[in-house]
This record gives structure tokens, sequence and C-alpha cells, in this order.
């Protein structure tokens, strides 16, 4: 579904706007006009790049071939990277700034498991399941921030590479992978019932968690940033 990325991004400049399409005598002319609404974000300084990393391509290379194109084009130390199908009021500049502070290759946002119900495990050797009624207190959130160091553990060119595999185990081993714990929202939107929970908190609260605290931490993260000379 990568053309329904690019799609929303081609258009994304014309949400908020009046736009007037001509269609007499075979001209298609586009008059863009700003609306009286406020827009809500400022994309002024957005960029955006949207890689074809290969449809049959694990998380692994896909993160290799973003690093690829980050050392080709930017000075940097660090990068953030999500799954991007979570919601969350975590704020990143508190996550930053524990990243920093820690000096370890990654950091992971660490969030308590939203299964209301217990689980069931295989064992092998007993060749039977048990079952878990309290599952794991902490999960893998999904947002990481992770020092350029770190990609000497993708491999240059492997298409099954699995990023949670591999690359992260090297790093739990050897103690290079920390967890920044989060007591606040979060939520993963992986099937149809995540996806209905989520549009019903969207549309029968005023605002949503995940919002409220935005505007906020924006300016926040702003100053931080500024401070510390990052783009």
């Amino acid at each position: 579904k990568i053309e329904e990325i690019k799609k929303y991004f081609l258009t994304l400049p014309f949400v908020g706007k009046n736009i007037e399409i001509n269609f007499s005598e075979g001209i298609h002319e586009i008059n863009v006009k700003q609306s009286k609404k406020k827009e809500f974000i400022d994309r002024n300084h957005w960029k955006v790049t949207i890689l074809e990393t290969g449809l049959n391509s694990m998380t692994g290379h896909r993160v290799r071939q973003a690093v690829n194109y980050l050392n080709e084009n930017f000075q940097y130390e660090h990068m953030c990277l999500t799954y991007s199908d979570g919601l969350s009021d975590v704020n990143m500049h508190a996550q930053l700034q524990y990243h920093l502070d820690h000096n370890q290759l990654a950091t992971v946002l660490a969030v308590h498991n939203p299964s209301r119900f217990g689980t069931f495990e295989f064992d092998p050797i007993e060749k039977m399941m048990k079952f878990i009624e309290k599952p794991l207190e902490y999960i893998n959130g999904g947002f990481f921030i992770l020092r350029k160091a770190f990609q000497s553990y993708l491999p240059s060119d492997d298409p099954k590479c699995v990023f949670e595999k591999e690359p992260l185990q090297q790093l739990s081993q050897i103690c290079q992978l920390i967890p920044f714990k989060h007591e606040g929202f979060w939520r993963c939107m992986d099937t149809k019932r995540d996806k209905d929970y989520l549009e019903e908190m969207l549309l029968s609260e005023d605002q949503p968690p995940w919002l409220k605290t935005s505007t906020y931490q924006s300016i926040q993260e702003k100053s931080f940033y500024e401070s510390h000379n990052y783009q």
C-alpha cells in the first residue's frame, strides 16, 4: 500500500485549503486558496522521503535501507524509528533526554501490555499448553531512538533480516538496549477491533489522549532541539 502513503503526502498540501478547478476548454487549472480555518499543524518545515524498500523485505532490511539513505543525505548522531501503527501520549522529548543520558546504542519505549486476557504458551519439553494469567508487564511499544553506531548490527544486504530478532537481540545481550518505561496512554492498531476502538475514542472524546499534550510537547521539544542544535 505504498501508493496510498504517497497519495496521502502528495495531497496533504491541499488539506484545509479551498480548491478551484477549471475544466473548461480542456484546461485543468487549479487554484489553491487558504481557507479561514486555521491550520492545526505547521508543515512548513517538513521534508518527507518515502523509500521503496522492496515488497518482500523484512523489517531489518527496511531499516538498513533507511539508514543508508540517512548516511548519504544527512549529518546525524541519533535516529528515531517507529512502526507507525501505535498511538501514545509519550513525551518524546523525555525519551530522547533519557536516551542521551544513558549512552547506550538503543532506547525502546516500554509500555504496559493492554491485553485484558491471559495467554497460552506451548512448552515443547512437556508437550503441553501452559496458561499465563498475567502476560509480561511491559512490552515493546514500537518507539525507538538509535545511535548511529547501531547500524553495525544491521546486515548490509539481507532481505530476510528481522529487526526484532538478530539486531535487537544482540544489543540486548551486550546491555546496549534500554527501556524507557511509559505509564501513560498507548495503543496499537493491529486488528479491526483496535481500529474500531481507536476511532470510537477519537469521535467520542473532546480530544483523544494521544493529542491532549501535543501542543505543550511541541513547544518543549522545539526548545530542546534548538538548544541541542538538532534537525
